[in-house]
């Protein structure tokens, strides 16, 4: 028992190293390389771990014994929502299937720590509060030392504000609005779940983080479309009001995971909002705008002609609420539980055997089945792991840091270099 306590204190320092720090979330955007070498990174792509940190190693490991544990698993743990969101593409994955009971997920959740997995997020098929007993899911994994965080649309039926706002070390509040009006028409909320108490919970959630001085990045979430994006301005500035970390804007997708072509019109009014709001920007207060992160059909096309597998299923499966291993949880939105995507199901073995069958886990991640859904946001991962490997073969030595670089020039590293 004293070697177990011993063991889970060691992991609890190692993961403290990975995460964050506040004030720093979302600013750096470069890794730089001991040698010199800058690769384009960004906290929206792997928040809420440090990159520099987590990333080379994993990939090391990978490059030394051809197979690692993941390092986060998207825990889909219902398949029931508080909301209705006209756009939301995980609703039509939902069915009558009981979701995993709560003995079952802590059991998983013990077993995950097991393994070298560094953190859930949960994040649902539907609402993760909705999840018989949530606070204790998250009290256990934060307690194992594990990295925990929710993907949250703020619902009234949050338990329990302040344990939760101690124990998670990321939350990302998915609002979308700032007028009752814009929010009932994109959410379609339950009665009495509407928008002013959803902001109530977050402002809640930030005193108590603040009362307590919790180690917790705090987010809002807004998906911009012709019904909201005029709203872009002033969501910014509530969220900032209410002292949360950063605002994380993208653009409405379509099922090909392409930006859907009636923003067009729009382009120019949505530019000239996010620009407004970056004014707002400061050592406190970050805005993350994933425009940017999509890549043309050719380049994706020729990353699947050059044998690659895509990392970011390698290092982020996901678990959804009837208990299936997914290698994408994208991939399994846009192919319907389609027999590919799925590696097995944690209520017929381990999740460990089902990921450490080695053979089956490197088909499965084969890049070549994303090809007919056109350009995928994650793939721009996928060539930021390409050059961190580039780096590390040439020289196994090589060492990253976070980096702010303007004009070419490094102006500030979060983690130094030896």
């Amino acid at each position: 028992m004293l070697l177990l306590k011993l063991a889970t204190m060691k992991k609890k320092c190692l993961l403290d190293s990975f995460l964050e720090e506040r004030e720093n979330f979302g600013a750096w955007n470069f890794l730089v390389s001991s040698n010199g070498t800058k690769i384009p990174a960004s906290s929206a792509v792997f928040y809420p771990f440090n990159l520099a940190k987590i990333l080379p190693f994993r990939i090391k490991n990978y490059l030394d014994r051809d197979l690692t544990d993941p390092l986060m698993i998207h825990f889909r743990t219902i398949n029931s929502c508080s909301d209705n969101c006209y756009f939301c593409q995980t609703k039509r994955l939902r069915c009558n299937e009981p979701n995993l009971d709560c003995q079952f997920l802590k059991k998983t959740i013990l077993e995950l720590e097991k393994s070298q997995v560094l953190g859930i997020r949960f994040d649902g098929l539907g609402e993760p509060f909705l999840i018989e007993k949530f606070p204790e899911l998250i009290h256990l994994a934060r307690t194992v030392g594990l990295i925990t965080g929710v993907i949250t649309n703020g619902t009234s039926k949050i338990e329990d504000i302040e344990k939760i706002a101690k124990e998670v070390h990321f939350i990302r509040f998915s609002l979308d609005a700032v007028s009752e009006k814009t929010y009932s028409s994109i959410h379609f909320p339950q009665q009495d779940d509407g928008l002013e108490k959803r902001i109530d919970n977050i402002k809640k959630f930030c005193k108590t983080r603040e009362k307590h001085n919790c180690r917790c990045i705090v987010g809002a979430h807004f998906v911009i479309n012709e019904k909201n994006y005029k709203e872009i301005f002033s969501f910014t500035k509530l969220m900032k009001g209410l002292k949360v970390d950063f605002v994380d804007f993208c653009l409405l997708k379509n099922d090909k995971m392409a930006v859907v072509k009636d923003l067009d019109r729009i382009k120019k009014s949505v530019e000239e909002n996010i620009e407004k709001s970056r004014s707002l920007v400061d050592d406190k207060f970050h805005l993350l705008f994933r425009d940017s992160y999509f890549i043309s059909k050719q380049k994706l096309q020729n990353y699947i002609d050059n044998n690659g597998f895509c990392w970011h299923s390698f290092l982020r499966p996901t678990i959804n609420s009837y208990g299936q291993v997914v290698s994408c949880g994208k991939y399994e939105e846009e192919a319907d539980f389609n027999s590919k995507a799925v590696m097995g199901n944690i209520k017929e073995e381990s999740f460990l055997s089902i990921w450490r069958r080695k053979q089956n886990i490197l088909e499965k991640f084969k890049s070549v089945f994303c090809q007919d859904f056109g350009p995928c946001y994650f793939t721009y991962f996928n060539y930021v792991v390409s050059w961190i490997k580039k780096e590390i073969l040439l020289d196994s030595k090589v060492l990253f840091s976070r980096a702010i670089v303007k004009s070419g020039k490094v102006v500030r590293t979060f983690d130094k270099i030896d």
